[in-house]
């Protein structure tokens, strides 16, 4: 997630077949309900949250090593990321985040909240918008900008920034 801005359905529901290389062929997601029983159910979907959310995402090139110890740990499953021969589902993602968080001291955030860092990360670098809504999943730039986008700039940045475009 930190590294492809991937959503979390999207991650529980990658199959090995959907990774090659530097791409991740993004075609499908979990999807979580209320069973008649009053069971929560999961299961996956062989489409995304959206039509746009059909694509691919780049993986950075000093990343590849995470996708390899990843494969190391299930190297037999359908799926990417499994435990014990099962599919791992989307809330032991948010559980696993949240007990890592909570022991290294880190201030806990949910899974979107990495999204919409990801999503500020890629605005705040440059890259053409076509490039950024591409790898959010997402129909047009307004979308990351409106909902995805904080300026991750301290003050004395923003100062920096103010004055090399007024020219001091």
């Amino acid at each position: 997630m930190f590294k492809t801005g991937l959503r979390i359905g999207e991650l529980a529901g990658l199959k090995k077949c959907d990774v090659e290389q530097n791409v991740i062929h993004v075609q499908r997601t979990e999807i979580s309900y209320e069973a008649e029983n009053g069971k929560r159910v999961y299961e996956v979907r062989d489409f995304p949250k959206t039509e746009a959310g059909i694509r691919d995402v780049f993986i950075p090139d000093n990343c590849i090593w995470i996708l390899r110890k990843i494969r190391n740990i299930s190297p037999f499953g359908e799926y990417v990321f499994e435990r014990n021969g099962e599919r791992i589902r989307t809330y032991i993602f948010r559980n696993r985040l949240g007990t890592v968080c909570k022991r290294t001291n880190v201030v806990s955030k949910s899974p979107h909240k990495i999204r919409k860092t990801y999503g500020s990360i890629l605005i705040d670098s440059g890259l053409e918008e076509s490039l950024i809504i591409s790898q959010m999943g997402h129909t047009n730039i307004k979308t990351t900008k409106n909902h995805y986008y904080n300026n991750r700039k301290n003050n004395l940045q923003k100062l920096e920034a103010i004055n090399s475009v007024m020219g001091v």
